[in-house]
């Protein structure tokens, strides 16, 4: 147990990593929610015809993935069923939806890999397991042996993909914003003209109106007089 003394302040220095950690936190954020609103779009784009092998495939890849994260925190998948009420089947439709759009993902990231001509390296490859290796503290060898080389390839080229997607849809946002300043300054600028035009127009009016009753004024003051 920590106890703080009521009187205790935090140093500065203290508090510059607070900001720059709650700094980095919400970039990380509003990266990865750009992130995610690209690929969903990218996803409602997609139009194909899925085979239902390929969707109950990835169905059975989330059930199983969910099933690993349970039992990391200590639950028992069939105790974790009883608790909630559903069987097996009910268990994995509700990985259905989830499962389509990830196969559509694939599916267009292949597709864009194809048009892009993108590739992984074999030195990228071994980049890659390097950093795993150091990750999980093992021999980068001996991972080796645990890890399918076409599925971690193909990892690596969808991920080359999606940001090839990602990079390409933010200048197009600053370039939207940056178009529509410049048409509302012109057209602020072609009003003021305008508006000064009409008043200019105006002024000599009046002043013409006022002369003619002045001189209306004084022949008549003059005819009176006579």
């Amino acid at each position: 147990t920590i106890i703080l003394h009521k009187d205790y302040t935090p140093s500065d220095e203290l508090k510059k990593d607070i900001e720059r950690q709650l700094k980095e936190a919400g970039e990380a954020r509003a990266k990865n929610e750009f992130e995610n609103n690209v690929l969903n779009e990218l996803i409602k784009l997609t139009e194909a015809e899925i085979p239902d092998c390929m969707v109950e495939d990835k169905q059975e890849q989330l059930a199983q993935d969910f099933n690993y994260r349970v039992q990391q925190q200590g639950l028992d998948p069939k105790l974790y069923l009883q608790y909630t009420g559903m069987t097996e089947e009910t268990f994995k439709a509700q990985f259905k939806d989830r499962a389509v759009e990830q196969v559509k993902l694939s599916l267009a990231l292949e597709e864009i890999a194809k048009i892009e001509k993108v590739e992984v390296t074999d030195e990228e490859y071994d980049s890659k397991i390097s950093e795993m290796a150091e990750a999980y503290k093992m021999e980068a060898d001996q991972l080796k042996k645990f890890i399918n080389a076409d599925d971690m390839k193909r990892d690596m080229l969808f991920e080359k993909s999606m940001n090839l997607v990602v990079d390409a849809a933010t200048p197009t946002k600053e370039k939207k914003t940056a178009a529509k300043k410049p048409a509302a300054k012109k057209e602020t600028a072609e009003k003021e003209p305008a508006a000064k035009k009409t008043t200019t127009a105006k002024k000599p009016a009046a002043k013409k109106e006022t002369a003619e009753k002045e001189t209306a004024a004084k022949k008549t003051t003059t005819a009176a007089k006579k």
